[in-house]
């Protein structure tokens, strides 16, 4: 930068800061070249600036229009704090912006807001408050646009100066990840919308510039060149929350193989943020294919390939293979060295001659081979991966490691046992006598080694696997194979043990003195009928009284059996050594055969069991270990006999179960089969009774049809003897008899085959009567028995339904009376909160205005003396009376209509608040003057404006009731107002409607209004044409201002129409 160039921005910059140490702040974050980059764009923007080439909208919006300050402080918000802190030193200076790291960050952000709304964006400067020296409450010309030029520069200062700072720290994708692997801090907060300097200025900037289209470009040809783009990739979160669903992206597994292989151009060909399923497949893809040349089996172990695919697709399995053999191919080389552990497998040397330790070996055969070596000299044998268990893995670190257990007394633990004696599981009492050793180990490895992965296999609440412990061993190796790591590990650990075998003693000593007065806890057994019986009662007393009575009279037995062996302690026991050999074997055959009881339920007695506990460090007499056995005896005997007695009270309750089923079938069937004979009986004597009826009818029928049948027969016969036609023929007599006599055999035969199909007839008919009986009494039985179950069905649904709708009624009714609580309350609350707030309003004005007084009042003071000054020394042609008098007889000598409208705006100001001012130029014949000023103007913009100020001269006049008269009593005044009113539909309709009104209220201006017949009647066609607009409106569905507008002109024409039509 020429020296030219350098004094120029130094005096551009004379009211933003100093030059000089704007440069020295600078150097502290940025090199010489990056400083120099920042003034030379400073130099060309403040040149623009101060020839007015770039400049804010007049007012300076960042100051006046709350909304685009606030918008602008949110948007530089978005930046890192610590590089905002940086920026606002670089540009403000100050030592209270160096940063503290002991700040909360909640403070820091609204220490930064206050220093963004109150330096940065802040008004009053120097030079500012300089150009603002005007009365109170008014601004001189040109203010805002400095304090506009000021505020501009600090911001371009400001984003110019973090931008090159940035760039200078920034780390190369090619090298790693920003923020991550190196670098610096993100120059933008995460999850923000704003992530280059060109957004920053954009969007802060975009609605305050005068006269900018493209405010970049036009930036960009001035040499203010913003570079910085923050990367997706420096703020994804790499924190792994669902192992299976973060990994499906791929971008988690390319940073793996970036670390592991210490190659970052893998990151290069990542799509972040990855937001769909190419993207995603392509990340995978670029990981499987780095992963294959770095030698990874891609592969499960049943030798299914694993493909891209597969990962984004989220297969769990595939996807753990893949992780492990990842972890074998490429992170155990670096864990595991191979040297170091060859070289302790030599150290060690291993026993098996026929597997030779080579350091050409795999990195998990070194690790299989040191555990076999480390485990062979316990004992135990670990021929392959699969036999490598928990105790193996505990037994190699506490080779190592040399953990001394606090010594944990065996009675505690033969307590603990012999109090799982009494459950229905059969406890392995000497395993678990045995393991206790290696399960605290595991417990204290866990806990002491839970920094390295894997550690908690150790433990025995945790599953082990095979691959966690190689996990484990690798990660290990390193501070076992290492002389200084190793004895760190041991101190830390030996220390934290010796403390916790310091507890462990005091609180065995004090269980061991209360062992005697302990009551056996019996478990609760789940009884079928929920009750204990009285014979379970008597054998939990039984067992109680045993163990609370005999104990001590046992031990004493037990102490005079034993007592030829303590020969240290007798010194009768020392003078006959065969009786003490004796009673030795004696109590070792007692011994013997109390282990024997106790080894009943398959307990496995093994030689290291039995090492175990003849071998510890605080062994037990051989009194205390018959007691027990004895009373494990007694204890099993008593489980026996009330076993046997609970199986025997089962089966008779089963069989009395058996035999209550067996009688109530019996009695069931016994009484239906009654219920079925009652029913027959029944339906027998129905059915006998509508038989019985229906022969009846039947006879009285087949009785009837006889006697007409015979009726017949003897009307015939009676007509066939006397007819005329016998008369003549008596001669024949005889023959007539005779064939009478033989029709009355055939009669007969008939009356024979007659009664034979009456006979089956009734037959059939009662045939058909029973069985229509039998199904009518059926019927009617299935017909009860129906309407009896639909019944007994209705009755549940009613109940149902009488009980859900009182439940439905009471849970409405509940929701009801909520709704009306939390209305109630919520209204109580809003009601309280503003009364709140208008007492704090009104203290706070209280408060505001006692500190403006308080603060204004030497400023008051000030100015009332300095007024006092000017009054002395203005004469009476300086007064506004004065002055009113010359503009109105300048006002009728005017030609330009600017100086008209000046001078009628300094008459309508001037009326507004003084009375005498409205006297002084009525006395001067303003109201003729304005008048005849009416009629000279015409329908353009400023003629009215000048109509305008005019009809306020007149309102103001017209508030005085004094001076009313004068301008009801001027000629044409009120027409003319009234013309005036009906011609223009925008401000001036409304200030001669209130003129109107005013003038009105008086009974001689209220007659000549009513006298302009023709304006009244123009005024109701216009009270027409509004109400046609309105509903026209209402109809459309119109909103707006327009609508407004034409309701507030229709309410004033209305009344307006309504006082003129209508008499006082």
């Amino acid at each position: 930068m020429t020296p030219a160039m350098a004094s120029s921005l130094r005096e551009s910059l004379r009211e933003v800061c100093s030059l000089e140490d704007v440069t020295e702040r600078m150097r502290r974050y940025m090199s010489t070249e990056a400083c120099e980059e920042v003034l030379i764009m400073m130099s060309q923007i403040c040149k623009n600036i101060d020839d007015g080439r770039l400049k804010m909208k007049e007012p300076c919006l960042l100051v006046s229009d709350l909304r685009l300050r606030e918008k602008a402080i949110r948007i530089f918000m978005y930046y890192n704090p610590e590089w905002l802190r940086t920026g606002l030193h670089i540009v403000l200076g100050g030592d209270s912006l160096i940063q503290n790291g002991s700040q909360k960050k909640d403070k820091e952000v609204a220490f930064l807001k206050f220093v963004l709304e109150k330096q940065l964006f802040g008004q009053m400067t120097a030079k500012s408050s300089s150009l603002n020296k005007a009365a109170e409450g008014l601004r001189r010309a040109g203010y805002g646009e400095a304090v506009g030029n000021i505020i501009l520069k600090r911001i371009f200062l400001l984003v110019a100066a973090l931008d090159r700072a940035k760039m200078e720290s920034v780390l190369p994708l090619e090298s790693g990840i920003d923020g991550l692997d190196g670098g610096s801090p993100l120059l933008f907060c995460r999850q923000t919308q704003i992530k280059s300097s060109r957004q920053i200025v954009q969007e802060s900037l975009g609605e305050v510039m005068h006269g900018e289209g493209d405010l970049l470009m036009h930036l960009t040809t001035m040499g203010y060149k913003l570079n910085y783009q923050q990367l997706a990739l420096s703020e994804y979160d790499f924190t792994i929350g669902n192992l299976f669903e973060d990994l499906q992206d791929g971008i988690i597994l390319c940073r793996i193989v970036q670390l592991l292989t210490s190659d970052a151009s893998i990151i290069l060909k990542v799509i972040a943020p990855s937001d769909t399923y190419k993207k995603r497949l392509h990340n995978c893809t670029m990981a499987i294919q780095y992963i294959k040349q770095a030698g990874v089996l891609l592969s499960d172990a049943d030798g299914l390939s694993i493909s891209a695919e597969d990962i984004t697709n989220g297969d769990k399995e595939l996807i753990l293979s893949l992780l492990w053999n990842v972890f074998i191919y490429m992170q155990l080389p670096t864990l595991v060295n191979e040297t170091s552990v060859a070289h302790e497998l030599s150290r060690l040397k291993a026993p098996v001659p026929e597997q030779p330790i080579s350091e050409t070996k795999s990195h998990i055969g070194l690790l299989y081979d040191w555990i076999r070596v480390i485990c062979a000299k316990y004992g135990i044998s670990v021929e392959s991966s699969s036999q490598i268990n928990r105790r193996a893995l505990n037994y190699f670190i506490n080779y190592y490691l040399n953990i001394n257990i606090p010594n944990f007394p065996l009675k505690e633990l033969l307590s603990d046992c012999r109090k799982e004696l009494f459950g229905y599981h059969k406890p392995d009492t000497v395993a678990d006598v045995t393991t206790h050793l290696f399960n605290n180990i595991g417990k204290v490895l866990a806990q002491f080694l839970q920094d390295l992965p894997a550690c908690d296999i150790l433990a025995n609440d945790v599953i082990f696997d095979e691959k966690s412990a190689i996990i484990l061993l690798a990660f290990l190796s390193s501070h076992l194979t290492n002389d200084g790591r190793l004895e760190q590990l041991k101190n830390l650990i030996n220390s934290k043990l010796d403390h916790q075998g310091l507890v462990t003693d005091i609180s065995a000593r004090r269980r061991s003195r209360r062992t005697n007065d302990m009551n056996c806890q019996f478990p609760q057994t789940d009884e079928t009928d929920g009750s204990r019986t009285s014979r379970e009662w008597a054998a939990t007393v039984i067992q109680t009284q045993v163990r609370r009575i005999n104990p001590m009279s046992k031990y004493c037995k037990l102490k005079n059996a034993a007592q030829p062996c303590n020969t240290g302690h007798d010194p009768v026991a020392s003078s006959s050594p065969q009786k003490n050999i004796a009673d030795s074997s004696t109590i070792s055959s007692s011994i013997d055969s109390a282990t024997k009881l106790v080894c009943e339920d398959d307990v496995d007695c093994s030689s290291n069991s039995c090492q175990a506990l003849s071998y510890h460090e605080h062994p037990i007499s051989t009194k205390v270990d018959f007691l027990f056995c004895r009373k494990v005896t007694a204890a099993r005997k008593i489980q026996f006999a009330y076993r046997r007695f609970a199986n025997w009270i089962l089966s008779r309750i089963s069989a009395a179960i058996k035999i209550q089923s067996h009688w109530r079938g019996f009695s069931v069937r016994i009484r239906f089969k009654r219920q079925i004979q009652n029913i027959t009986a029944i339906q027998a004597v129905a059915r006998r009774v509508l038989c019985h009826r229906a022969f009846q009818k039947q006879r009285h029928a087949a009785i009837v049809i006889q006697r007409i049948f015979r009726g017949w027969l003897s009307r015939k016969k009676l007509l066939g003897t006397w007819s005329p036609g016998s008369c003549t023929n008596l001669c024949a007599l005889d023959q007539i008899q005779h064939k009478i006599s033989h029709r009355s055999m055939q009669l007969k035969i008939v009356l024979y085959s007659v009664l034979r199909l009456q006979r089956w007839w009734r037959k059939v008919l009662l045939y058909r009567s029973t069985r229509i009986s039998a199904i009518a009494v059926q019927s009617f039985v299935r017909g009860w028995l129906a309407r009896k179950q639909v019944n007994q069905i209705l009755c549940s649904i009613y109940l149902i339904q009488r009980w859900w709708r009182q439940v439905l009624f009471l849970e409405s009714r509940k929701r009801s009376v909520i709704v009306i609580q939390a209305h109630l309350r919520g209204w109580i609350a809003r009601q309280a909160s503003v009364r709140n707030k208008k007492r704090i309003a009104i203290i706070q004005s209280y408060i505001k205005a006692y500190l403006v007084r308080k603060k204004s009042k030497q400023e008051i003071t000030d100015i009332r003396s300095r007024l006092q000054k000017s009054s002395e020394q203005v004469d009476d042609s300086m007064r506004l009376i004065n002055r009113l008098i010359a503009a109105l007889s300048q006002l009728t000598q005017c030609r330009s209509i600017s100086s008209i409208r000046q001078t009628c705006a300094t008459l309508s100001m001037a009326t507004e608040y003084s009375e005498k001012c409205c006297q002084t130029i009525i006395n001067a014949g303003a109201i003729e003057i304005l008048l005849k000023q009416i009629h000279l103007l015409n329908r353009g913009v400023p003629d009215q404006e000048v109509l305008k100020q005019v009809l306020f001269t007149l309102r103001n006049i017209a508030r005085f009731t004094n001076l009313r008269p004068v301008l009801t009593n001027t000629p044409q005044a009120v027409a003319i107002i009234f013309q005036e009113l009906l011609r223009n539909k925008v401000d001036g309709f409304f200030v001669a409607c209130d003129i109107l009104k005013m003038l009105c209220e008086s009974k001689e201006g209220h007659e000549i209004a009513r006298a302009l017949r023709h304006h009244i009647r123009r005024l109701g066609s216009l009270v027409q044409e509004l109400e046609k607009k309105v509903e026209l409106d209402k109809r459309n569905g119109r909103t707006g201002v327009a609508k407004d507008n034409n309701l507030r002109l229709l309410g004033e024409a209305v009344t307006l129409h309504h006082l003129f039509t209508n008499d006082r």
